[in-house]
């Protein structure tokens, strides 16, 4: 048993492995013809850089300005009526999947060892747990926008092993989705790592 696990949140623990953008691409295809991945792509990306939300936004309002940034970007006339339909739907998503990952966390909780999470996020990720009522499940949050740092620099991640000064890098082990943003830093510090393509792979930590 490691003596702290550390999560990744968005495409791990909202979606289980499965990454946003592809998520948001597939809903927007169910709604507008033709639209092609390259094209969703660029707004995608577009959209993450002018991503800007405030720190009580939970994660409906966040997937809301996302998903309207998004349909600005791709200029298409019929996008911006779809975007708070498309937003709905991987709300409802990520309430499926992290009500699911919440039965595995409080059964890591335990077994006694810290939680701790680590994520690339905008700045409004208490209030987003708050509403999934993740919240109480984590002893530390690292949060990008509040540290000045994002994966996959390595340097997240070692802000674990300044929370735990104890600590060995091997007794820390990394759950995530992404092998370059989760996986390799960590590795890279002399982690372990346990990557999450599905909810098996969150259900088998326990």
């Amino acid at each position: 048993m490691p003596r702290v696990i550390v999560f990744d949140f968005g495409g791990t623990l909202d979606t289980h492995g499965r990454h946003w953008a592809r998520v948001l691409f597939e809903r927007w295809q169910e709604v507008l013809s033709g639209l092609s991945w390259e094209r969703f792509y660029e707004a995608y990306v577009a959209a993450e850089r002018a991503m800007e939300t405030e720190e009580d936004w939970n994660f409906r309002r966040t997937l809301q300005h996302k998903c309207r940034l998004e349909a600005r970007f791709m200029q298409r006339p019929d996008a911006p009526d779809q975007a708070d339909g498309v937003a709905e739907a991987c709300y409802k998503l990520a309430r499926e999947c992290t009500a699911r990952s919440k039965d595995v966390l409080e059964a890591l909780r335990k077994e006694g060892a810290p939680l701790l999470l680590v994520s690339n996020f905008y700045g409004n990720l208490t209030a987003v747990l708050r509403d999934f009522g993740l919240e109480g499940c984590f002893d530390h949050i690292v949060e990008s926008a509040r540290v000045g740092v994002r994966k996959p620099d390595s340097a997240i991640f070692r802000l674990v092993l300044d929370l735990y000064p104890a600590l060995k890098p091997d007794d820390v082990l990394v759950a995530g989705d992404s092998e370059r943003n989760d996986i390799l830093p960590a590795q890279s510090l002399g982690m372990k790592t346990h990557l999450v393509r599905k909810f098996g792979d969150l259900l088998a930590l326990v």
